[in-house]
């Protein structure tokens, strides 16, 4: 027999229900939405049980066999079920379970799933629309696509078994995965067919047979089949990734376990696995607000792992409403249900839930002992007074002494069914539906508080002092506990602003410690059915009746909020990060954050700090000056979550001043306000009194820390440290604040700080500096390798330096070679130091030319001329070896050198020395050898060497010299010689009157090309006059249009046809307006087209507005694309109808976008004669080229729809000529279509058409001949076929344009009629 039990959610039995039968159980599935079970048999028989029942009824009349797989649509109205024996049963539950209809297929039926058939327009069907439609496969390999109306069709079939069918309800498919791990989808169509959009190879290490399928959100799908990971493929990215055992256990316990079952919640966004070795893992995604489908492992967070027992898990699911988890083995089952374990802060304790009936007290001065609390009851909230403690679970409340020693013993409990609970003194105060009642520790009720309906159900109570906050969905209430009764303080205050608008939803709040503010968080509802945290935190303030509120932004919630426990103005908020959405496959970074804040009615809500939860912190408890108390995890502690530990922190402002008195620790808190609320003086003012330099210099080390520049500059003040607070005045200028704080941080010698804050703001130049200055060499080499590369140089050079003054000459004679300033530096340490034969050594094994010579000037120096010589020639320094020799008298050593080596400063050297000794020649041939052609040149002079002078100024590149030499040749009057250099040296006007004046028109010939707009106009006049009068006309234009006589150079060219070039006509374009400049312009364009230039004079004539004039020119041109682009742009009729016209002269019948251009054009111009002219034309081209008389007959009717639009005077008389045409093809296509069906009725049109004088106007009299031939010779009428035959020839038409030449040639011998070469001349 078998049996099927019921749990609540704590796990306790309901003993007066089970179902139990002569079988055994195999389904077990929940209604969506309604509290009724099925229960499927092996003997086929199905079992169900609603709340309102007193016991299970049963359903036998379709299944006789194992009930296999089961299925329940979207809406909770049918219900499918298949079998082993490959029976289909269609179910109504609705009300009960009624059978609708059933199908007989062949195989174990393992697999269904509800979908719908897609729209017209392709939208994602609804859940309601489900409801109808289903698949189901199983055992055969057979995909069945069936309805609640017994309609049944096989889809398609898959090779192997189906071991997984879902419905892909985002892009309306159907997902199917073979035993041969083949993954197939399909889409579903409207008319019901199922077209594959995807085939794919799966490839797994575990058990093919163990494969289990589901889908993780949108378009994800998830399997697993016995390995330690989970795979996911996005189908919507195409796209696949696994999930690791690893990832949820960095301790590797988890690396030889195996998962065998996944579930997950559509809600929660939550993937639960169930493992081999009896633990639970999750992964949760982190788009909870868009529900997007994450699209890496990146998008999930793993959770902690569960164990639960040492047997393998073989079942897990979620409860479909409720955050439930089950998970099943062979011997026991588990319920797990997510709980925040609860933490409080109040009367100087802490209190922090570690397990699902365990409390862990601590007092705030012995945070390191604490009390254990074991309960008997799920713990579902807490609550703490100086000397008890209360927790409950909904249903029973448990009252625990907390003595100052030992362990606490219970002082009571009672049955109470609420959730909203607090403690006061010895007093419990329970939350009901109609108010609050206040208990003893036994649960007798002292006093009733009572609670209007209409503010909503209670959401929250929360006691400080003497002081109680009630919260409802809607209101406030706050009540003073000092008395013995309760008392209600003011009035409820409704939660909505000045205008009476509500502002939320409260869903808890807490009070501070004098009862004057209230923190509140709050949930937003656009609608019923859509409820979610709002991102505002809002204060209710007491002293001036409303509410403060503050912004986390759009991606951080509060979740938590608890006051100080003395100063009523500090408020720490609990935030949780949310992702909006994936985007570029980066999902934003989500953290926890403690939010600190200074709340006063002056000032509203000011953040003062926030602190990042890392990994090891779980959540936030409270705040106490100085500390920030946290929630941490404890490695190995043996409990579900891994919580076991209360971590401190100093708060910002507190950090080293953690044991000050309470005069400092209230100083520094007020001094914290006022910075934060931007007040200095009365900041200052705070902390005035403190006279302490420990303390100022703590707070200063503080402000470090936490990066606070203005409290530092104070502290520095106080610390009395004026070169520190010169040297941070002075860093100011820096523009990074963490900079700024570095340099606070070098005074203060915090090294390693001012290393962190120069990384992060990027300032590794200055880190550099802080490194170098503080002997720290191999670091600073370090960063500025890696990071600071423009200083790397100069860093080896100040470590050279250093090794310099410790004598350390090998590491600097190193570090000076790495900054590249060994040269200079090595030669100066190592003479300074007297390492002579070290530094001779060093030179002649570097082999540097640099640091030859300098040995060599030191040999010099010395009067070792001999060494010195030599030093120089092995730096190839032979301008100093030339004035050795000259200054030791060796004149022919000195020549030689210049002789061999070329060196342009010894030739120099020797030169003037030669000059010196008279030596001219020689000393003018070296003076060109140097290159100093100003020395030849002046010697030339002052020796009258007129004919070297020439040369040496042509050869010199220096116009100066040109232009002085050619001075004075013009001085001497020898003019040709001064017109080359004047030339030469760019003085071209002085160069033409030379010519002018020395009637060297040959030279002028060849001027006149250097000649630009930037010469004297009347030079140019000059020079085109000249070549006027030599009837050179194109350079006298050139000339004219450089001088600015556009007018004389057009008429020039107009005159004598001068061909002038594009530049010159675009210098002749004038840039002004006036009627003078547009003639001009006129006269270009006539020019222009004169030469061909017919794009440039379209440009000329569309500037001067003349459109038309300028698209005649580019229609000469004859450029189809640039001829279309001037139409589109100049939108003029004509134009159109122009463009249109040229382009039917073009191959437009073989281009089908330029017969569109045509058509376009004819129409933007109302064309409409010459449009159906065009589609006439379109007509006779159709039956001339290809006989397609059908297209002919379309092209004609279009024809004849423009021609009615025409307005010209021969509109009727060519709409006739075009109707009568028409008429005379569509009796002609007719008769074509009738050559099958009716014989007789085309012979006779086709006899009519051809008694018909007109008809040729519109049809080939040929191919009615060829019509008549081809009927005759299908027939086998080869008498008539060759009657016609020669009535074509009567005709004189050429046969083989129309007729086939082995038809023809098949009739005359049908006929005994001989072919004779005439009729084949005919045929050719």
């Amino acid at each position: 027999s078998g049996k099927v039990l019921f749990f609540t959610e704590e796990g306790e039995r309901f003993n007066d229900l089970e179902i139990t039968r002569q079988s055994t159980p195999c389904e077990i599935v929940w209604h969506p939405y309604l509290s009724v079970v099925f229960v499927c048999w092996e003997d086929g028989a199905i079992s169900h049980w609603s709340e309102n029942s007193t016991s299970a009824k049963e359903e036998k009349s379709i299944h006789g066999c194992k009930i296999r797989g089961i299925t329940i649509s979207p809406d909770g109205t049918r219900m499918v079920t298949g079998d082993d024996h490959g029976v289909v049963g269609v179910w109504s539950i609705s009300r009960g379970l009624n059978p609708i209809c059933q199908f007989q297929k062949e195989g174990a039926i393992t697999n269904l799933a509800f979908c719908a058939l897609a729209n017209e327009h392709g939208e994602v069907p609804s859940f309601d629309q489900m409801n109808q439609y289903f698949f189901f496969a199983g055992s055969s390999g057979s995909v069945y696509l069936a309805d609640d109306m017994k309609r049944c069709s096989e889809m398609c079939k898959v090779g192997g078994k189906v071991r997984s069918l879902l419905y892909y309800r985002e892009e309306n498919s159907v997902v199917i995965i073979t035993s041969s791990l083949l993954l197939v989808q399909f889409r579903v169509s409207p008319n019901e067919k199922l077209t594959p959009t995807r085939k794919v190879k799966m490839t797994i290490a575990g058990n093919p047979d163990q494969l289990y399928s589901i889908w993780g959100g949108p378009g994800l799908l998830v399997t697993v089949s016995g390995e330690n990971m989970i795979r996911l493929w996005n189908l919507e990215q195409d796209k696949n990734y696994f999930l690791t055992l690893a990832d949820a256990d960095t301790t590797g316990k988890l690396l030889g376990d195996k998962v065998n079952c996944i579930a997950y919640h559509e809600k929660k966004r939550i993937l639960a696995g169930g493992t081999e070795e009896g633990r639970v893992v999750m992964w949760k995604s982190k788009y909870l607000l868009t529900g997007e489908a994450p699209s890496s492992s990146e998008g999930w967070e793993p959770q902690l792992p569960i164990t639960l027992s040492s047997s393998k898990i073989s079942q897990i699911s979620w409860a479909s409403g409720e955050s439930i988890l089950s998970a099943a083995s062979h011997n026991s089952l588990s319920i797990l249900t997510e709980a925040m374990l609860k933490k409080r802060i109040k009367d100087n304790s802490v209190v922090l839930q570690v397990s699902n009936n365990t409390v862990e007290v601590r007092r705030l001065n012995k945070l390191d002992s604490p009390m254990q609390v074991h309960t008997g009851i799920r713990i579902k909230g807490l609550d703490v007074t100086s000397s008890h403690l209360v927790v409950w679970s909904g249903k029973r409340v448990e009252c625990h002494s907390l003595p100052d020693s030992g362990s606490g013993e219970s002082t009571g409990s009672f049955e109470k069914q609420s959730f909203m609970i607090a403690a006061h003194r010895e007093s419990v105060i329970v939350g009901s539906e109609t108010g609050v009642e206040v208990c003893n520790h036994k649960g007798v009720v002292k006093q009733t508080l009572s609670i209007s309906e209409s503010e909503g159900e209670i959401t929250g109570i929360d006691v400080f002092g003497d002081n109680m906050v009630v919260t409802t969905e809607s209101s406030i209430r706050l009540y003073d506990l000092s008395r013995r009764e309760y008392k209600l303080k003011g009035m409820p205050r409704k939660f909505e602003d000045k205008q009476g608008q509500a502002l939320g939803i409260i869903r808890g709040g807490c009070i501070n410690s004098e009862g004057t503010k209230v923190a509140l968080l709050v949930d937003q509802a656009p609608k019923p059915s859509l409820v979610f945290p709002d991102t505002f935190m809002y204060v209710y303030d007491t002293e001036i009746d409303n509410f403060l509120s503050y912004d986390f932004g759009p991606t951080q919630i509060p979740i938590d909020a608890s006051w100080d426990l003395e100063d009523p103005r500090l408020l720490v908020v609990e935030t949780e990060g949310l992702s909006i959405g994936e985007e570029d496959e980066n999902p934003e970074e989500q953290f926890k954050e403690a939010v600190c804040m200074f709340v006063t009615s002056e000032y509203g809500m000011l953040k003062q700090d926030n602190k990042r939860l890392e990994d090891s912190n779980v959540g936030v408890i409270g705040v106490s000056v100085p500390y920030l108390f946290f929630v941490g995890r404890e490695v190995g502690k043996d409990n579900l979550s891994g919580i076991g530990k209360v971590v401190k922190t100093s708060l910002r402002d507190f950090t080293g001043l953690e044991d000050c008195d309470e005069s400092t620790k209230k100083a520094i808190l007020n001094f914290s306000f006022h910075l934060t609320n931007g007040n200095m003086d009365e900041a200052y003012k705070s902390v005035k009194v403190i006279q302490s330099l420990r303390v100022w210099e703590n707070m200063c080390h503080m402000s470090v820390k936490t990066k606070r520049m203005d409290v530092a500059e104070v502290c520095l003040g106080n610390m009395r440290f004026a070169r520190g607070a010169k040297a941070v005045r002075e860093a100011k200028s820096e523009k990074e604040l963490d900079s700024q704080l570095a340099m606070v941080a070098i005074q203060l010698n915090m090294l390693n700080e001012a290393k962190d804050l120069y990384a992060e703001s990027e300032r590794p130049d200055l880190l550099n500096k802080m490194l170098q200055a503080s002997g720290q060499w191999e670091e600073a080499v370090q960063v500025s390798e890696t990071q600071d590369r423009i200083s790397l140089k100069s860093t080896y050079y100040n470590l050279a330096r250093h090794y310099e003054s410790v004598k350390d000459f090998s590491n600097a004679i190193e570090n000076y070679e790495l900054a590249g300033a060994h040269q200079e530096e090595v030669p100066r340490m190592l003479h300074a130091n007297n390492k002579l034969t070290d530094l001779e050594r060093y030179i002649s094994n570097k082999k540097d030319p640099l640091l030859y010579k300098w040995w060599a000037q030191y040999m010099e120096s010395k009067g070792d001329f001999t060494n010195a010589t030599k030093f120089y020639e092995l730096a190839e320094d032979f301008g100093s070896c030339v004035r050795v020799h000259i200054a030791q008298g060796n004149f022919q050593g000195a020549a030689a050198i210049c002789q061999e080596k070329s060196t342009k400063l010894g030739c120099l050297r020797l030169a003037k020395y030669l000059e010196e000794q008279g030596e001219v020649r020689d000393a003018i041939q070296l003076y060109t050898r140097a290159e100093t052609y100003h020395h030849a040149v002046r010697l030339a002079k002052e020796h009258k060497l007129d004919a070297d002078l020439m040369s040496l100024a042509l050869r010199s590149t220096n116009t100066k010299l040109m232009l002085q030499t050619a001075l004075y040749f013009e001085n001497k009057h020898l003019l040709d010689r001064a017109v080359v250099l004047y030339h030469k040296g760019k003085n071209v006007k002085k160069a033409m009157d030379l010519c002018f004046q020395s009637n060297n028109y040959d030279y002028l010939r060849s001027l006149v090309d250097d000649l630009g707009e930037e010469e004297d106009p009347d030079t140019l006049l000059r020079a085109a006059e000249y070549f006027l009068n030599q009837n050179m006309y194109e350079k006298a234009v050139s000339l004219l249009v450089s001088a600015k006589q556009y007018s004389r150079a057009l008429e020039l060219s107009l005159s004598y046809n001068v061909k002038v070039d594009d530049n010159l006509v675009e210098k002749m374009i004038p840039q002004s307006s006036d009627p003078q400049s547009k003639e001009l312009l006129r006269r270009i364009c006539k020019l222009c087209k004169r030469q061909g230039s017919f794009q440039l004079a379209c440009k000329l004539y569309t500037k001067l507005g003349e459109k038309l004039k300028g698209f005649k020119c580019l229609l000469r041109l004859g450029d189809v694309e640039r001829i279309k682009q001037f139409a589109n742009t100049a939108k003029n009729s004509q134009i159109y109808v122009l463009a249109a016209n040229f382009m039917q002269n073009s191959d437009w019948h073989n281009n089908p976008e330029l017969m569109k251009t045509i058509i376009f054009f004819y129409t933007k111009a109302k064309a409409w004669e010459s449009l159906a002219t065009f589609f006439d034309t379109c007509a006779s081209l159709e039956i001339d080229e290809y006989r397609d008389y059908e297209k002919a007959v379309y092209a004609e009717k279009e024809a004849l729809k423009y021609q009615a639009k025409s307005t010209s005077p021969n509109r009727d008389q060519n709409f006739q000529s075009l109707q009568r045409k028409l008429e005379l093809m569509e009796l002609f296509v007719s008769a074509r279509k009738m050559a099958t069906s009716d014989p007789q009725e085309m012979q006779r049109i086709c006899m009519q058409l051809l008694e018909t004088r007109d008809s040729e106007t519109a049809i080939r009299i040929g191919d009615l001949y060829a019509l008549l031939v081809e009927f005759y010779y299908s027939y086998q009428d080869l008498k008539s076929a060759l009657h016609y035959v020669n009535a074509m020839k009567q005709r004189r038409i050429y046969l083989n344009a129309y007729l086939d030449m082995e038809m023809v040639k098949n009739i005359h011998r049908g006929m005994g009629v001989q072919f004779e070469q005439d009729d084949e001349d005919d045929l050719e």
